[in-house]
């Protein structure tokens, strides 16, 4: 009996490491790149026969529809310049260095695979954490090198059973025996903020703050919430009210790198997998502005 492909479409600015990362999900992942379909002359003519000039989910069910593109099981959105402020209401800050043709493909590709899982790396996380209603902090330090973080195991345990956590403000179960550290290859200067989002679940977090400045787009200290951690991995879920599945994961280090630990490899392979199999239901505890 032949196994499912599982069909994974990468974003600009993937290489062999990401590439690398993605296949050891499944031995059948089939990759597809964003900018290799955008410019395929199959997608062309659809784009031209609708009159549309940017890519959406109509335009996604037509490619499946035309046998043009298989389902597709995962998008993935890799490292790279920061993403534009004015995404999420802020001035760009002295140390923030964007790429609007970066902003506008990645817009594209969340648009036309709006309803797919997704997985956000480094700059990726930033993406999906603005675009699932977050914020960015503009500029931390002490994130440049490998790191210690801690991880909510309730998410990370395999018995077929949907995964949930005692939410505790957003950032997991306090019981001892539910937390672990792992150490996280790091290189990046911003951070994601999801406390704004609708529905998240920061389940793995610095083990110590890292950074002695949290600056905004006005290079100023942000206001940080009470219950503020650093967070290295968050869960989006896809309404954020009942029977919201966690439809999004964003990890900020990079589990791709060769550098990376072999069990933080392995715990994000499988949170991965736990996303992209309706195994992280968010019906079962209450999101921060619920509280």
């Amino acid at each position: 009996m032949n196994k499912k492909q599982i069909n994974v479409v990468i974003g600009p600015g993937s290489d062999n490491f990401y590439i690398d990362f993605i296949k050891k999900l499944d031995e059948n992942v089939n990759i597809i790149h964003f900018q290799d379909l955008i410019n395929d002359s199959k997608v062309k003519a659809i784009l031209k026969t609708t009159g549309l000039k940017k890519l959406n989910y109509s335009i996604y069910k037509l490619l499946l529809n035309y046998g043009i593109i298989p389902e597709i099981d995962l998008v993935v959105f890799t490292g790279g310049a920061d993403v534009n402020p004015e995404f999420y209401h802020e001035k760009k800050g002295k140390y923030t260095h964007i790429s609007d043709v970066r902003d506008e493909l990645e817009n594209q590709m969340y648009s036309l695979f709006s309803t797919c899982k997704k997985l956000g790396i480094c700059r990726g996380a930033q993406f999906l954490t603005v675009r699932k209603g977050g914020s960015l902090i503009q500029h931390v330090e002490g994130h440049g090198e490998s790191h210690s973080i801690t991880i909510d195991n309730s998410f990370l345990n395999d018995n077929g059973k949907f995964y949930y956590i005692d939410n505790n403000n957003g950032h997991g179960d306090t019981k001892k025996d539910n937390l672990s550290k792992l150490m996280m290859t790091s290189s990046h200067h911003q951070m994601m903020f999801p406390y704004s989002s609708r529905s998240y679940s920061i389940v793995a977090w610095s083990s110590k703050f890292l950074s002695g400045v949290y600056l905004d787009g006005k290079n100023q200290e942000k206001s940080l919430p009470d219950n503020f951690v650093e967070p290295e991995i968050v869960l989006y879920g896809s309404n954020g009210i009942e029977d919201n599945i966690a439809d999004i994961i964003c990890i900020q280090g990079h589990p791709e790198y060769p550098s990376c630990s072999p069990a933080t490899v392995k715990m994000c392979l499988n949170l991965i997998k736990l996303v992209m199999n309706d195994k992280i239901n968010f019906k079962y505890y209450k999101s921060v502005l619920q509280e």
